[in-house]
């Protein structure tokens, strides 16, 4: 398979995914943007938060072939309003989309990324940031259901939730 139909394919599973991602965070009400039902689980916001730092992560990963988790905090350094947090994680997903576009338009190899003790493929460590991603939705959803406010409806159009 050439590389830019295998970056195709992660492409547009990551655009999905993160699409999720931004319509649960704009649907927050405002009154549970820092809400947890546990204090060992962080709020909202600091959950989205985290998305930006694994988005830089797993990007930087992907372009220096290591995952480093002592640069993880380095990709996000703005406060925990929802308009920062929005537009972070946008700008997080432009880096990685055109880093993504260039990969496909030069056909460069794929590298495969040094992370968790052992040496992964370009699909195997993508499919790690969806993966990562998905379990949030999952846990936010919890959240929800424990605040008792409604999920975004693409939410509940795929999942049901």
């Amino acid at each position: 398979m050439k590389t830019s139909q295998i970056v195709d394919e992660f492409e547009r599973s990551w655009k999905f995914t993160r699409s999720l991602t931004l319509e649960f965070a704009e649907a927050i009400p405002a009154e549970f943007w820092h809400f947890t039902f546990n204090e060992k689980y962080s709020p909202l916001c600091k959950q989205l938060r985290h998305m930006i730092w694994v988005t830089g992560l797993y990007t930087d990963a992907l372009m220096n072939g290591r995952l480093d988790f002592k640069k993880k905090k380095t990709f996000y350094s703005g406060g925990l309003a929802r308009e920062e947090i929005i537009s972070a994680l946008r700008d997080s997903d432009k880096v990685l989309l055109r880093w993504l576009s260039n990969t496909k338009k030069d056909e460069v190899d794929l590298n495969a990324v040094d992370a968790f003790g052992s040496s992964m493929e370009f699909i195997e460590f993508a499919q790690l940031l969806i993966e990562h991603e998905g379990n949030h939705h999952g846990l936010w959803s919890a959240y929800a259901a424990l605040a008792g406010f409604s999920t975004p409806k693409s939410w509940k159009d795929n999942w049901g939730l």
